[in-house]
């Protein structure tokens, strides 16, 4: 193959945080394909944004369309006041 300076793949090990649009998780472990524009959290997985705290064994993100899938023993806590948002 032919070498460029692009990067194609991030990997990244060990309490990694990332932060995208107000949201924030972490995971023992992520991998982000450029190209893709997709994330995969795993290991620990706890995201948070605004009333929501979302945790499992894996996160995949779709950055382009902008959608997430949890799996893996997920657990939702939603936080807020009774009646917000009606």
């Amino acid at each position: 193959g032919r070498m460029t300076d692009r990067v194609d793949r991030i990997e990244a090990e060990g309490n990694v945080r990332i932060s995208i649009d107000g949201q924030r998780a972490r995971a023992d472990r992520a991998g982000y394909e450029v190209e893709k524009g997709h994330i995969r959290l795993e290991g620990d997985v706890v995201l948070t944004r605004p009333g929501l705290t979302m945790s499992g064994a894996r996160l995949d993100i779709d950055l382009r369309a902008g959608r997430g899938r949890m799996s893996g023993r997920v657990r939702t806590v939603l936080t807020g006041t009774a009646g917000e948002g009606n």
